[in-house]
């Protein structure tokens, strides 16, 4: 059974770290015959400044290579915005995007397609909602792969989790995981991804 597992939470809640662990988790649990493809967007931060200035790519399943997809412009350095600006502006008026990033991540995720047991899209946010950033490969590997038993999981902010699930043709058998609320651990998470994939 296809199935979509959603880890949601709030800005800078940890939802890159937490999927790279359970990444980690996978590599480290004998799975090798679990095949995994996707993204994982890893943030940048200026050590000194204690901010975030970024993101780097890395496209899975190759962990060690990482490429530059986001810094912030000039101009935004020193500005943080609300929750409430961050909602309402376009995320290219506050970052500058490398735009052969997207290009090289669709052009190894396209060799992907058929090939994958889970996929990880990690931070599908305002940008992919606006048909941009990461839309079209998505899309192409829901669509090619509609027949194919594969399963998702998916990063986001909880603001963006229903408009997601209405914008992309994912499975319909969902798994939430709430890192604000914390009410189920990771390894129950994980357990959680692991018998709903092994038991397809």
């Amino acid at each position: 059974m296809k199935n979509l597992f959603v880890l949601n939470g709030g800005l800078n809640s940890g939802k890159t770290q937490t999927i790279q662990q359970l990444l980690q988790d996978f590599s480290s649990d004998n799975l090798s015959n679990l095949r995994i493809s996707g993204y994982i967007q890893k943030g940048v931060c200026d050590k000194q400044a204690n901010q975030k200035i970024g993101y780097d790519l890395i496209v899975l399943p190759n962990v060690k290579k990482q490429y530059n997809l986001a810094r912030l412009l000039s101009n935004e350095v020193k500005h943080l915005p609300s929750k409430k600006e961050r909602l309402l502006r376009h995320p290219r008026t506050r970052y500058s995007f490398n735009n052969d990033t997207f290009q090289i991540a669709r052009q190894l995720l396209k060799k992907r397609i058929g090939e994958t047991d889970l996929w990880f899209f990690d931070e599908i946010g305002k940008l992919e909602l606006l048909e941009d950033g990461h839309y079209q490969i998505i899309t192409e590997i829901l669509r090619r792969e509609k027949n194919l038993p594969s399963s998702y999981l998916i990063t986001s902010r909880k603001d963006f989790i229903e408009k997601i699930c209405k914008s992309f043709d994912f499975p319909k058998n969902v798994s939430y995981f709430d890192l604000t609320g914390q009410r189920s651990s990771i390894v129950d998470f994980k357990n959680s991804i692991l018998n709903k994939i092994n038991t397809r």
